[in-house]
Parts: structure tokens; sequence; C-alpha cells
């Protein structure tokens, strides 16, 4: 499941026993997590600015060419 800003907002750790603090095992782990979604967050995002220049240059993106012609003419003409 995708990390949301929910997710980091409400994200809620659990205290030790020993020392005044949180358990950096937990804060690591969700450190990690939110890493890796921000990772891909960056990637997606250069990925669609480089799809957004192509079509901006005026050449359609791989992703949004058409893989096959749709014939709109009817049976009859």
């Amino acid at each position: 499941m995708p990390l949301t800003p929910a997710d980091v907002r409400n994200k809620q750790f659990s205290t030790t026993r020993l020392r005044p603090g949180y358990d950096e095992e937990e804060v690591d782990a969700f450190l990690d997590e939110v890493e890796a979604a921000l990772d891909e967050l960056i990637q997606d995002n250069e990925e669609l600015r480089a799809k957004l220049a192509e079509v901006l240059r005026g050449k359609p993106p791989v992703s949004l060419t058409p893989r096959r012609s749709i014939n709109t003419r009817s049976a009859g003409s």
C-alpha cells in the first residue's frame, strides 16, 4: 500500500521503557518507508516531466502513441 501524507502525519511511535524517546528501530523502519515512497514519487515526477516536454515539443511520448489505428468508417461506406 502506498504511503500517504496522512500516514506520515498520523504515525505514532511507541516509547522505550529504559530511556526516554522513541524506539529507534521503529523510527528507522518508518523512515525507510518514507524514503522509498519519496524515491518512487521523484522518479514518477521525472518521467511525467519528460513526457510533458515531449508533448510540448509536438512529439507524443511512446506511452501516448496509439498502438493501432482505429477504423472510424462505417461498414457501408
